[in-house]
Order: structure tokens, then sequence, then C-alpha cells
């Protein structure tokens, strides 16, 4: 045992220098941000597939919309402004094409009178000789496909949509990453259906070749974020100089607001990191008075922090819109073992001040270890619920903060003991000054039961009604303050254009041309799916393959759509690969003949204060089933980035539930085994209920609905809560053993592991709340609310445990032990004095009669 005298102090330095060390190359970590569609979804999940797949079949869904507004739009000077910015964007690498209202054929806009089969022919634009401005205004902002597309119904705000190329290669992984995905969901589906040794075979194979091309996919999509990054700066550098020039411009998108969430959060990693690393310093030097007690415990959780980045970096991770609050996750977590250790430490300087430095640590480590364990356990479990949150990131973000509490409590009692042993001694023991506070704290909770558990009640309804009103909500434009670019871009063109984020509805026939002049009823219905979506009060505007035949009818007003589509596919055949297929495609195991399959895809306004994305995507999903049963001949799928978001906000809430109840057992579980007792499990759990119900009942008050960052809460709360009554728990079982009265030992535990409680649960209060200021929203939310969550947890543990613990004592067999070390220390008082009387030289020989009352002993 001695041996570990020197190993200890040995590793402490090993660990110092290795997290500086490999903290180096990690300088670059937070640049590799993601907050992609692929980073909000799971891998191979169905959705996504075909998300993916309508993406390969039509032309991409990624665009960026720019909007510019000028009164003189249909004049020379405002046609040259917006083609100027047009060309620009278009010569940026990386953009396939820019549509605007100076690049589309006009048809009805001819000076001179002219048939629809020669202005095929023609195909003039906008400030072409021979067009005739007002006529292309009305034209424009009629157009079935443009108006509030390309151009606003008052006609002084163009649209430009810049969309985004793939290359060969991309388009290559990317077919053969779907084919691979979608033969392993078939044995997925055949093995679930009917499981047998041959199915089980085929879906290993199927998951091994998912696995074998991984890092294939993996680094092609990193190489297209990366593009994706680049082509959006220097559109966006474009827009920033033409607002400077005076222009009213603005600029929005779905990889614009990827690109935006990047940005802001790598800023608040770097801002509000450094900020929240700041005032836990000084939190930190103000509580405890010494320079060793800051850098030990940074020094540590630093350990971790580097630890856990690694991990991420080895296992393929990427930072992403909620990874990102890890760092300061592990900070709050890490630090409260070592707050633990500190406090304990100071006491032992006073309560066992003969021990030699060494005996005090091992005696430091003896007494705090289990408990922290069984804490960083229980916090695990309560990460590791998220799995069934169904979102990759926070899957990703329960299983990095698992490995991270694990580690963060190795770092904590490898360090700081470790330089405990060798560093200079320190005499100043302490009994911190907030003993005598919380001492007092803990005889008005004991003195006044009925308004602890009145206060108690009071929150639990107030918080029951206010999760009765929570919704599963979000939108991209709530993601960002008001004075944010992407807000007002968001705004700009959502109000004067016809929306942002895309739903896509695909129809497939059953065979080649079922879109085409043999098919007119194919052709009908597809409009009327395309008029029941832009009648819709969420959606801007509705782009189709019909809206281009109704084009064309409407300068030749005798054509059918059927005759109609047989001009379209011949003369305007460029313009159609975004609204159906018209050649020869097998994309993700399916084979397309021409004509097979259109895509209408609609806008929707993320700014409307009214949307309710989930209603809105089973009032989509109804409308489709009652319209196209599955038994016809027409398969009809709804995708786009809409339903990709809607679908993982369905997936958190119905994950919340399973979350919270799956970490509540499984640590009412852990705490029954650590106790050995259910009623002390119980009673640990129920104060920690009460930060739960309060931060989801705040959340459902102020009307914050329930997205990506928040749903963590719930189980972060709870993870935290039970660290604090674990360690009240353990103390409290010490201190009444030691003489059995409860109240006692409920005032001495206040004044001892109270103090480390309060001084963890402050520096988590301290270093959440700087995140108030986030230009991020989510990551204030987070901030705040976990900050709330460990303020009540703080509350239910030192005032509503007590009580309970007063009313039911889950120790017993300690408070007997208790009892019977008083009464045998009493004894022992009382045969003391008998004992020196017998062994006086007065004292009778055994087996004599004692002397006589009164009489005296002769000498």
């Amino acid at each position: 045992m001695r041996g570990l005298k020197y190993v200890w102090p040995g590793l402490a330095i090993l660990v110092a220098c290795l997290s500086v060390g490999l903290a180096v190359p990690l300088r670059d970590e937070f640049d590799r941000l993601d907050a992609s569609t692929a980073s909000m979804t799971l891998e191979g999940d169905q959705e996504n597939q075909r998300y993916n797949r309508v993406s390969l079949l039509f032309t991409s869904d990624e665009f960026v919309l720019i909007g510019l507004t000028r009164e003189d739009l249909f004049t020379p000077p405002g046609v040259a402004a917006v083609e100027s910015l047009r060309a620009a964007c278009e010569q940026v690498e990386g953009v396939a094409s820019a549509l605007s209202l100076t690049n589309v054929a006009l048809l009805r806009s001819h000076e001179k009178q002219t048939s629809l089969f020669q202005a095929l022919i023609q195909q003039k634009r906008l400030g072409d000789a021979g067009i005739s401005f007002e006529k292309a205004r009305e034209e424009l902002t009629q157009h079935e496909l443009y108006a509030g597309n390309l151009v606003s119904k008052d006609a002084k705000t163009a649209g430009i949509v810049v969309t985004l190329a793939r290359t060969p290669e991309q388009v290559d992984v990317t077919n053969r990453w779907l084919d691979l995905n979608e033969t392993r969901l078939e044995a997925e589906r055949a093995d679930s259906a009917r499981s047998t040794a041959e199915t089980a075979a085929q879906l290993a194979q199927a998951q091994a070749a998912v696995e074998r091309m991984l890092p294939e996919w993996t680094a092609m999509e990193d190489a297209r974020k990366a593009s994706r990054r680049q082509v959006i700066e220097e559109v966006r550098g474009l827009v920033e100089e033409r607002a400077a020039a005076g222009a009213d411009v603005g600029l929005s998108g779905v990889p614009a607001l990827a690109v935006e969430m990047v940005e802001a959060i790598g800023r608040d990693l770097r801002t509000f990191g450094s900020l929240s690393l700041g005032f836990v310093c000084l939190f930190l030097l103000l509580v405890f008075r010494r320079v060793r007690w800051v850098l030990l415990p940074l020094l540590a959780t630093g350990g971790t922090v580097v630890g856990t980045l690694w991990l991420m970096r080895l296992t393929g991770k990427r930072i992403t819109v909620i990874t990102g609050n890890l760092p300061s996750l592990l900070l709050v977590i890490g630090l409260a073992h070592s707050i633990h250790l500190i406090v304990r430490y100071r006491e032992l300087l006073v309560v066992a001040s003969e021990l030699r430095p060494y005996a005090r640590v091992r005696r430091l480590v003896r007494d705090l270890f289990w408990p922290c364990a069984f804490t960083a356990a229980t916090t695990g479990v309560g990460f590791s619920s998220l799995y069934f949150a169904g979102s990759r990131p926070i899957i990703d973000f329960g299983f990095l903060m698992s490995f991270g509490v694990l580690l963060a409590l190795v770092l904590s009692f490898v360090v700081l003991p470790g330089f405990l042993v060798i560093l200079p001694h320190d005499d100043r023991g302490r009994l911190e000054l907030s003993a005598r506070f919380l001492s007092g704290l803990g005889r008005a909770s004991l003195a006044h039961p009925a308004v602890v558990l009145a206060l108690t009640a009071a929150a639990f309804a107030v918080g029951g009604w206010g999760i009765s009103k929570i919704e599963v909500e979000a939108r991209f434009v709530d993601y960002f303050q008001p004075s944010s670019p992407i807000h007002q871009g968001l705004a700009f063109l959502d109000d004067r254009l016809g929306g942002t984020t895309g739903l896509e509805v695909v129809l497939t026939g059953d065979e080649g041309g079922a879109f085409g002049a043999l098919n007119p009823a194919n052709l009908d219905a597809a409009a009327e799916v395309a008029e029941w979506l832009d009648a819709q009060p969420e959606v801007g505007t509705v782009m189709s393959y019909v809206g281009i035949l109704d084009e064309l009818r409407k300068a030749a007003p005798m054509m059918n759509r059927a005759f109609a589509s047989t001009q379209v596919v011949s003369q305007l055949r460029d313009s159609l690969p975004p609204y159906v297929v018209i050649e020869e495609r097998e994309v993700a195991g399916r084979s397309y003949a021409p004509l097979q399959a259109v895509r209408i895809t609609a806008r929707v306004r993320e700014t409307d204060a009214q949307l309710k994305r989930l209603e809105f995507r089973q009032r989509v999903r109804d409308f489709l089933a009652g319209k196209f049963p599955a038994e016809g001949p027409i398969e009809a799928e709804a995708t786009g980035m809409f339903v990709l978001y809607a679908n993982m906000l369905d997936s958190l809430k119905q994950s919340q539930l399973t979350t919270t109840v799956t970490a509540l057992l499984a640590i009412l579980a852990m705490l029954t085994l650590l106790f050995r007792s259910l009623s002390a499990a119980v009673l640990a759990l129920i104060p920690n209920l009460l930060p739960i119900v309060v931060v989801l009942g705040c959340l459902g008050l102020f009307g914050i609905p329930l997205d990506m960052a928040t749903v963590m809460i719930a189980s972060v709360s709870l993870g935290i809560g039970v660290d604090c009554a674990i360690h009240y728990l353990f103390r409290f079982r010490e201190e009444v053993a030691v003489d059995g009265h409860v109240d006692a030992a409920l005032l001495r535990s206040h004044g001892s592991i109270g103090t480390s409680i309060l001084y963890t649960s402050l520096t988590g209060v301290v270093g959440f709340t700087v995140l108030v200021f986030s230009e991020f929203r989510p990551n204030a939310y987070f901030g705040v609310f976990t900050g709330v969550a460990m303020a009540a947890a703080l509350f239910g543990v030192l005032t509503l445990l007590p009580v309970l613990l007063r009313a039911y004592n889950p120790f017993r067999a300690a408070a007997r032990e208790g009892v019977a070390r008083v009464a045998d220390a009493r004894a022992e008082q009382v045969a003391e004095p008998e004992r020196a009387t017998e062994s006086s030289p007065g004292a009778p020989a055994e087996g004599e009669d004692p002397p006589p009352r009164g009489a005296t002993s002769a000498t």
C-alpha cells in the first residue's frame, strides 16, 4: 500500500501532462461543427432514406434564397441589378444554377402578338428585345411557379434561387450508400416479420456492408459540408456587398441556416465557454481562497473534457447544435467531485488533525470514493436514457456524457489526491463558514415541516399545470435573436416571398408515362395535390410539373394538360428535372422510367406564428392517404426538410416520457442496491422529481417548446439532482450511526456535506446562467433551465429531504447502532469511577465483605 504513495502522484502528473499535450490537437475541433440535415436524424432512418432518394431522383432541394427589393424592379435598372446578382451567384464554384426572373422563359410577354409555338421556340427572357416590361410583370406575378417564388405578389421583391451542386463523386457515393441502407432496411423488415437463422445472417451481412462503407460516406459528407460552407460564405459575401451599397436585400434557406447555426455555436463556445470558465474560477477562488483549490479541480475537469473530445474524434462524431453543450456540462459535473474532495479535505484538517498527510489523503478517498462513484453511475444512467430520444445528436450526447462523467470520477480521484500527497502541506483546515447558515436552514426546515411541504406541493401543482401546456414545436427563426442576420433574412423572405423550408410530395405511378399525355387523370390528380397544398395557410408557394403545364394553358386556353405535356417535354426539357423524371433512373434499388414520377414542392413559412409542424404534417398525410389509397396505381410520399424536422420533433415528444421513466427506474434500482433499502431509494428520488417538474413546468408556462435542446433538460436535471441526494444520504447514514438521534444527525449533515452540495450547485448555476446571453437561443434555454434545475434540486435536498428523513428514517439499523453506541459510552463512563474505587488501597479483597458504611480503613 505504501507503493501507492509514489504511484498516485506519478499518475496525477501523467494526467496533467497528457491533458495539456492532447488538448493542442483539439484546437480545430470546434471548427468541425455540424448542423446538417443528417446530424438531426438517425443514419439509415427510413424517412432519411426517402429524403435522400428523392434528392437524387430529382435535383437537390438544397438551395439558398436571396430576396432583392426595388421599387423599379420591372425597369432596365431593376432588371440589371437582379441579373448582376444572379450572374455573380452562378459564378460561385459549387453552385449548380441561379434562377431568377431574368433567366426564365416568358410565353405571354411579347410586345407583338406571338403564338405559343413561337414563344416556346424563342424562349425570350426579361430584358430581351421584344419583351414588354408591363406584360412581364403581369405574367410573372400570376405565374404558376414563379409568383411568390421569383417575384413577390406586389412586384417589388425579386427572388434568386441558388441551387447548390453535387459532384459526380458525391452522387455515386450517396447512391451506393442508399443502396446498402435500403438492403439493410429490407433485411430488418424480413427478420422482424419472421426471424430465422437465414434472415439473421442476411441482416448481419447487410449491417456489416453498411459499416464497411461508413468511413467513405463520412469522408464524402465532410467534404460536402466544407464545400457547402464555402459556397454559402461566398454567396453571403455577394449579398453583403449589395447591402453595404444600400440595397434592400436578404438571404435565407436551410443551408444558410445550417451555416449560421455553426457560426453561432462556434461563437458561443468560444465566448461563453471562456466566460463560464472565468466565472467558475472566480467563484472557486472566492469560496476557497487558495489558488491550488482552483487549479487542481480545473486540471481534473480539463482532462475530462479533453478525453471526451478525443473519444468524439476517434469515433467519428461531430460537435452539433446539441453536443456543443458538452464541455460546459462536463465542467460542472467534473467540478462537483473536486469540490466534495476539497471540502472534506479541509474538514479533515480540523477533525483529524493528528493524521499524517498521506494518511489523511487515504482517509479522504475512503470517505468519498463510493458516494462519488454511485453519483457518477446514476448520472451516467440518466444520460444513457437519452438513447431512446430517436435523434442522432441527442443519442451521441447521451453516450459521450455517460463516458465523460465516468472519466471525471477517475481523474478527480487521481489528480486531487495525487497532488495533495506531493504539494506542500497545508495546515490551515477550515470548517466552512456556510456550515452555520446551512445548520440554521436545517433547523428551520425541521421546525416548520408544514411550510416546506406546502411550498413543495405548490411547486408540484404549478409545475404540473405548466407541463400540461407544454408543446412540441420549434421554428428555425426562434433559434436566433431578432437582431441576428439570419432571423432578419428569414423574416424578410417569408414576408415578401414564399417561405423557406421545403415540403415535398412525390407521386409515383406503376409504369413509365404515368404522368404523360396518355394518363390525363393522373395529371389532374397531381394538380389537385398542388392546389390543396397551395390552399394551406402554412404554405407560401407551390411548384410542380402540372404548374408548368397550366402555365402553357394560359397561353393556349383550349389546350388540355395531356397535350401540354407533349409540348413541355419537347420544348422546355431543361426546366423539368426538379419536377418530373424525364429519363430512366435507378436510385436506392428502385428503377424509374420517364414520366413515372413527379415532385410537388411547397415552401413553408418559418416565421408563421401559428405554425404547428406535427399538425400540418398529419394533415398532409391524411390528405394523401385519402387521395391515393395503398392499393391504388399511384404511390404518394411526403418528404423534405420540413417532414424530417417534424419527424424528429415527434420522436422527441414520444421519447420524453420513455427517457424520463427509464432513467427513474434505473436510478431507483441503483439506489436500492446502494443503500440496500427501497425506502431510502424512494426518498432520494422524491426531492429530485422537483427539478424535473419545475423545469418542464416553466417551459410550458413561458411558452417555450420542447425541442432538441430543451428535451435533454429533464434527464440532465435528474442526474445532477440525484448526485446531491446520494451524498446527503451517505453522510446522514454515517451521522445517525453516531448517536441514533435523527434531528442531530440531520443538522450535522447539513453543516458538513451540505456545504459541498451548496458549493457544487452554486458553481453549476454560475457556470450555466452565463449562457442566458447566447445569441443561439437553444443554448440560452439550456443554460438557464439547467441552472434553475440545479437550484430546485438544491432546495429539494436541503429542505424537503430532511423533512422526509425525519418522518421516515430508512436507516433504522444504523440508528439502533448509534443508540447502542451511546449507551455503551455512558455505561463506560459509569463504570470508570467504580473501577477507580476498586483499585484504591482500602478496597476489599476478592471474596471479602465491604467495610461498614462510614468505616475507615487502617493505614
